[in-house]
């Protein structure tokens, strides 16, 4: 597991020492979970986001073939990733 250094503020530093000790972690699970939750989080946006174009391309777009609607709201997603600043995960 790596290991990672990083500079908080006092007041942040004490607010994840009581959260932590509340909960029975450490700050780094919290921090962890905390991470895994915004993965999470941008997961269901980019699905949406799909469910959305492949609406958007049935309505507006009836005649493309099923392969062209796939490749179009794929490119859709790429160019909202790009301009989010998002890498994709492959």
């Amino acid at each position: 597991m790596a290991r990672l250094t990083i500079t908080l503020s006092d007041e942040r530093h004490q607010q994840l020492r009581l959260q932590a000790a509340r909960e029975g972690t450490t700050i780094g699970k919290l921090i962890e979970s905390a991470l895994e939750e915004r993965d999470e989080a941008a997961r269901r946006t980019a699905l949406a986001l799909a469910d959305k174009a492949r609406t958007t391309a049935a309505r507006t777009m009836a005649g493309m073939s099923d392969d062209e609607v796939e490749r179009w709201v794929a490119a859709e997603v790429r160019s909202y990733r790009a301009s989010r600043g998002v890498r994709s995960a492959s």
